[in-house]
C-alpha cells in the first residue's frame, strides 16, 4: 500500500488507523517503522478475513520511504505459513484500513 505521504506521517496514520480498526497492536517500533499486529479470529471484520488462518495470527507492517513525498506499507507474515492465504488476506487487509483514509 502506497501513501502520499513521508514515513512519519504515514505509520502516525497508520496508527490511528489500526485503533480504528480495533487491531490489536503487539509493540511497535517508531525508528524502524513497524507495527507488530496480533488478528484474531473472532474480533468483528476480521473473522470473515481470517477463516482459513489459525486463531491467532501476528504480522508486521513496515513503513518505508519510497521517495521525498511517498511511503509505503510492507504486510509480512511472521509464520511464514499459508502464503496465498497471507497475500489474500494481505490485500483484504489494506482494502480495509484503505478506507480510514
Amino acid at each position: 500500500m502506497i501513501f502520499p505521504f513521508d514515513k512519519n506521517e504515514s505509520w502516525s496514520l497508520l496508527g490511528w488507523a489500526l485503533d480504528e480498526l480495533d487491531v490489536d497492536v503487539e509493540d511497535r517500533d517508531v525508528i524502524d517503522g513497524s507495527y507488530f499486529i496480533k488478528l484474531t479470529k473472532d474480533k468483528g471484520f476480521f473473522s470473515k478475513l481470517l477463516s482459513s488462518v489459525s486463531p491467532s495470527q501476528t504480522y508486521q507492517l513496515i513503513v518505508k520511504q519510497l521517495d521525498e513525498t511517498y511511503s509505503q506499507v510492507i504486510f509480512v507474515d511472521l509464520s511464514e505459513e499459508n502464503k496465498q492465504d497471507t497475500i489474500d488476506y494481505s490485500f483484504d487487509f489494506f482494502n480495509e484500513l484503505a478506507t480510514k483514509f
